[in-house]
Order: C-alpha cells, then sequence, then structure tokens
C-alpha cells in the first residue's frame, strides 16, 4: 500500500500532538459554538476494528501556546494564531460497505455546509479518489474550512475553525504536498 499524502502528513501531526500532550477529548461544549467547527463523530463512527484510526483534536488554547515560541512575525504563528480548532479524522479501511457509507456521510455533509451557508472551494475526481474542500466565509474573514478525502482505502476528514489566512494555509498545504489545497492562496 503506497502512502497518501494524507498519511504522510498523519503521522507528523499525531508527533505534535503527542510531543506537545494535546490529545483532548472532541466533546467541548464550546466548540459547538464555533462558527467554522464541524463535529466529527459521524466520521470517528466509520471506523472498524480492524482498519487504521488517526484522530487529532487541537483546541485553540494549544494552538495559540504553539505559536507563541516562534514569534509574532513567523508564517506558524501568523497561520495559527487565529485558530480556534483544529481536528482530523483519518480511518484506513478496506471494507467496500464502510465506503460506500463514508461516500454517502461526505455528501450529505457537503450538502448540509451548503445549507448552512459554506462554500465548495475545491472538488477533486481521479482514479477512485475524491477530494472536497468547502469553506465558511464571514464578512471579513474565513471561519472555517473542511476537507473531505476519500479512496479505496482510507477516508479522511479534516476541520478548522478560527480565523483562516489562505494564502499562508496554500503555502503550508504545497510546501506538505496535501493534494487539493495547494493553490489556495491565488484567489
Amino acid at each position: 500500500m503506497t502512502p497518501t499524502p494524507f498519511r504522510r502528513l498523519s503521522v507528523p501531526l499525531t508527533v505534535l500532538v503527542l510531543l506537545t500532550g494535546g490529545v483532548f477529548a472532541a466533546g467541548d461544549k464550546d466548540l459547538e459554538r464555533l462558527p467554522g467547527y464541524v463535529d466529527p463523530a459521524p466520521f470517528l463512527a466509520l471506523e472498524d476494528e480492524d482498519g487504521e484510526l488517526v484522530s487529532i483534536t487541537i483546541p485553540g488554547t494549544l494552538l495559540k501556546a504553539l505559536a507563541g515560541p516562534f514569534g509574532k512575525e513567523s508564517e506558524l504563528a501568523g497561520l495559527i494564531g487565529g485558530l480556534e480548532w483544529v481536528g482530523a479524522t483519518i480511518v484506513g479501511t478496506e471494507d467496500p460497505e464502510r465506503i460506500r457509507k463514508a461516500r454517502e456521510l461526505f455528501d450529505s455533509t457537503e450538502k448540509r455546509l451548503l445549507r448552512e451557508g459554506w462554500e465548495r472551494l475545491v472538488v477533486v475526481r481521479e482514479e477512485g479518489s475524491t477530494v472536497k474542500v468547502l469553506i465558511l466565509n464571514t464578512e471579513k474573514t474565513i471561519a472555517g474550512l473542511v476537507v473531505m478525502v476519500i479512496d479505496d482505502e482510507e477516508i479522511v476528514f479534516t476541520n478548522i475553525a478560527g480565523v483562516i489566512d489562505l494564502e499562508k494555509l496554500g503555502a503550508l498545504a504545497e510546501e506538505m504536498k496535501i493534494p487539493g489545497l495547494e493553490n489556495l492562496g491565488e484567489n
């Protein structure tokens, strides 16, 4: 099995969270009040006993603490300083039924978010893989980002809530080779 870009991304994110002691439960009631927050629970429910699972939750307090040592002028501090929450769920499975359910969940989640005022930014379909990127715009900022990726072996749901600088996120995505996000800062 060839590692996908998201598998390559999951390892450093997991190490970052573990090194900082920042693994938190995603049940914080204040999260639901954040405009850009999307509950990852339905995606966690796609896990099966035999499959791989990476679940990362980084609250705003930890993000601000991580940004601090880099100084206010650093790109990393500029990228994560306004964020309130970052979550990623990566489920590895080769069960066709789970993949089918995940595709249905992706479609229903996308439809719900579009009804709630989110905008579709990217859709990429190729060779059995689909990447969907949605953003939530406020009048002055982007308050939320959702990335959903699915193929025949992996289901990825990522959500970022808070003030998001797409140009800096695009530069980071390009550097980390995250498909579908590398051109965010060009528009």
